[in-house]
């Protein structure tokens, strides 16, 4: 979890703001006492992303659904080790697999709403006006 960060003019910490891993969302906050935008480095929108960065969140979301789906499959090995009862390969492979798609609909959905999200603030003609006045479009974004 990131830190906050303050208002460049009156000092006043804007919640969220504080630095993290790249994400989806609004490349900028508004300070609540004197409403100075404030960046927000680690968040941009996802028409403005790379292709790189675009495959990173999609690789994020897919490693989510690979690394604890696997739990399901492995816990029924460990399960038949502990008790006296025998490994059946077809229910650990259905358990995994149920495990990794279960993941994937949870993960992939969490993703998927948050390009809408960002698509959907993208049409409105005021948001894309503070964009242009805060300096942020897909071309000229300052890393």
């Amino acid at each position: 979890m990131g830190a906050n960060l303050d208002c460049p003019q009156c000092r006043a910490p804007i919640l969220g703001s504080g630095t993290g891993r790249p994400s989806i969302g609004r490349p900028f906050d508004e300070c609540p006492r004197c409403q100075t935008f404030v960046p927000r480095s680690h968040c941009n929108e996802w028409d403005f992303l790379s292709f790189p960065e675009q495959a990173l969140h999609l690789w994020r979301a897919a490693r989510i659904a690979l690394g604890f789906g696997a739990v399901a499959g492995l816990s029924y090995g460990t399960y038949t080790l502990l008790a006296p009862v025998a490994f059946e390969p077809r229910i650990a492979l259905g358990l995994l697999a149920a495990g990794v798609v279960g993941l994937s609909v949870w993960s992939g959905s969490r993703l998927f709403s948050a390009i809408r999200r960002s698509r959907h603030r993208l049409t409105d003609p005021m948001y894309r006006s503070k964009l242009v006045q805060f300096g942020i479009s897909g071309e000229t974004r300052a890393r």
